[in-house]
């Protein structure tokens, strides 16, 4: 089985500007295996309330963890970063 640590490795290891920001899903749950992956380019089924995440993990614990693309509203163009937002469908976050 793969972690999420290993299946996010392109954005938070290879991207060297995610090296050294703090990102709350890889520190809490970057050793939790994943359970099944989701890429939906239509960012339609992410659970979440964040509205641009196509490609997202179901963890071994129940917890989401997706990639969020954010562009700037007012010139649609990709931000520095991008987020890591995690849903947990039994607490709020």
């Amino acid at each position: 089985m793969t972690t999420l640590n290993e299946d996010f490795d392109g954005w938070w290891v290879i991207i060297n500007k995610y090296q050294k920001i703090d990102i709350p899903a890889r520190t809490l749950y970057g050793d939790v295996e994943i359970k099944e992956r989701f890429a939906d380019y239509t960012a339609k089924s992410w659970p979440g309330s964040e509205t641009n995440v196509k490609y997202y993990v179901l963890l071994e614990n129940g917890v989401y963890v997706g990639f969020n693309e954010i562009f700037d509203p007012v010139t649609n163009r990709r931000a520095r970063y991008h987020e890591f937002p995690i849903y947990d469908p039994n607490k709020s976050i």
